[in-house]
């Protein structure tokens, strides 16, 4: 009976280093469709349990992906708690092949959560809506500016950079609805959340890309998950020098839920498994 392999990878951005611990050695490969197609061949032969990496933005996602369609558990994980767990097994030294005999150690410990990979259709949609993010900060920040400087033509050049991402966000707005409804994936969950008052194409979107347990958990746990629960509150509250996350989200996968779908969903209470029938 072969043994049970865990597989940790400390991705970058050109290569990978890829620990298992059943051979107990780490390969140093590309971060590309060749170094994958290797990587597939090294494990081949082995009963792989689970694939640990860490989230490093858009650099594991090509390689999260191949290995999902090839039939693996992927499991991706918050550096942060990589990092922390390191901390506490007492390892301070860091480099690349070390990593990844870090990460295979967390995954072999702490069991991480394995989520299914985002299809494309919804992949396109996380990106349009982190787009738009990311021009509405940047647009805030120059409304600030204007109030602060007073010279013409400092405030003209802000106001010309400011009408150009009125009209990007426009676009945007446009394709987040459009890609919306092309999202077949998301139909049953658009419907319902299209239901409730207060909540246009734009939250919508937000809600179902950043919170994709909507319809698995149940309110308490949602609440609980996005920062807007009472005992979350309290609990943050109390704690000095502590901020509550209904106040201070600072996780963008949070953000978004906890300000613009708090105040709608909060009111009206829906079912998940019976779409409300619309008079």
């Amino acid at each position: 009976m072969k043994e049970v392999t865990i597989v940790g990878i400390d991705i970058s951005k050109l290569s990978f280093d890829a620990y298992i611990d059943t051979t107990q050695q780490v390969h140093h490969l590309q971060n590309c469709e060749a170094g994958f197609e290797s990587l597939l061949q090294l494990l081949h032969k082995l009963k792989v349990g689970l694939i640990v990496t860490e989230a490093t933005g858009k650099y594991h996602l090509p390689l999260a992906t191949a290995m999902t369609k090839a039939g693996y558990a992927v499991a991706v994980v918050n550096p942060r708690k990589i990092k922390n767990f390191g901390r506490a097994m007492g390892h301070l030294a860091t480099n690349d092949p070390f990593d990844a005999r870090l990460i295979c150690e967390f995954g072999k410990r702490m069991a991480p959560e394995v989520r299914p990979a985002k299809d494309e259709q919804v992949l396109m949609l996380s990106m349009l809506v982190t787009r738009r993010k990311q021009l509405v900060h940047i647009r805030t920040m120059e409304q600030n500016r204007i109030q602060e400087l007073s010279d013409p033509v400092s405030q003209y050049s802000l106001k010309r950079h400011i009408d150009w991402i009125d009209a990007e966000v426009s676009l945007l707005d446009e394709d987040i609805s459009a890609q919306l409804l092309n999202t077949d994936s998301l139909a049953e969950k658009r419907e319902i959340l299209n239901s409730a008052k207060g909540v246009g194409p734009v939250t919508l979107a937000a809600l179902l890309v950043m919170l994709p347990e909507l319809g698995q958990l149940s309110r308490r746990q949602i609440a609980a998950l996005v920062g807007v629960s009472s005992a979350v509150k309290e609990k943050r509250s109390a704690l000095p020098g502590r901020h509550s996350r209904f106040s201070a989200v600072t996780s963008g996968r949070k953000k978004v839920p906890s300000l613009s779908g708090k105040i709608p969903l909060r009111r009206q209470k829906y079912h998940w498994r019976s779409v409300p029938q619309r008079t």
